[in-house]
């Protein structure tokens, strides 16, 4: 995935559409961040947010933008990214459910945690092709830490809350 989210103005004519902003975004998504695996390049799996956007929120955003653009993205050096793992905190959510019998519990929590793996593996694997691309993955490797810390706590938290019959 490349995708570059940018500003800028754009004509709509029917399925067509043109202008400046079309033009910046097609720019950004090919100087989007990508990576080497498996002998592919690749784009790496954030969404990359244009300077012009995060200044343009910083200076003309209200504070409740300001606080929701802060909770979505992840800043860069120059850019920000919106980053897929949050979904690591729905998985915990998920798992967590009290209606879910133990086996089912401790399978989701497993489950979960080999997602982690597998995606974890997946980026050690890969060569960044561009300093932007070493801090996409540096991000990444930290937002997938962070998704580990979260099931931890969350399976401990819950474990401790309904006590022994957790995981049978």
């Amino acid at each position: 995935m490349r995708v570059y989210l940018t500003r800028g103005k754009i004509v709509h004519e029917g399925t067509m559409f043109f202008g400046p902003g079309y033009q910046a975004a097609v720019e950004g998504e090919k100087r989007a961040a990508a990576i080497e695996w498996r002998g592919e390049v690749l784009g790496t799996p954030f969404v990359e947010v244009d300077p012009a956007i995060v200044s343009y929120i910083e200076a003309h955003g209200d504070d409740c933008i300001s606080k929701m653009f802060s909770q979505m993205t992840i800043p860069g050096s120059a850019e920000a990214y919106i980053s897929p793992y949050g979904i690591f905190d729905r998985l915990a959510d998920w798992a967590c459910d009290l209606s879910k019998s133990p086996e089912e519990r401790g399978a989701e929590f497993d489950s979960a945690r080999n997602i982690i793996d597998r995606i974890e593996r997946d980026v050690c694997a890969s060569k960044p092709n561009t300093p932007r691309a070493e801090e996409k993955l540096r991000i990444c490797r930290k937002e997938l830490s962070k998704a580990r810390k979260r099931l931890d706590d969350a399976e401990s938290s819950f474990s401790q809350l309904v006590g022994p019959s957790f995981r049978q």
